[in-house]
């Protein structure tokens, strides 16, 4: 499914984009174009980044270190 239909612009796409490092609008718009044409896609753009942050930030949350438990109960 195309978000920016002006530029040909699929979500996974985009979506590859904000995991390289287009982590803004503008960087989003500055690496792609997306949504310079006609601009209907920018609030598909922005809730798009905002799923994207939320799910790095969550997938960080998850992240063990050496030794920790994934339970959240202390087992001694």
């Amino acid at each position: 499914m195309y978000v920016c239909v002006c530029y040909a612009l699929s979500k996974t796409k985009l979506c590859t984009l904000i995991s390289q490092g287009a982590q803004t609008l503008s960087a989003l718009q500055n690496k792609c174009g997306a949504g310079t044409g006609c601009g209907t896609c920018v609030y598909k753009l922005k809730n798009l980044l905002s799923k994207e942050k939320a799910s790095e930030a969550e997938n960080e949350g998850n992240i063990k270190g050496p030794g920790e438990k994934s339970s959240p109960h202390r087992q001694d």
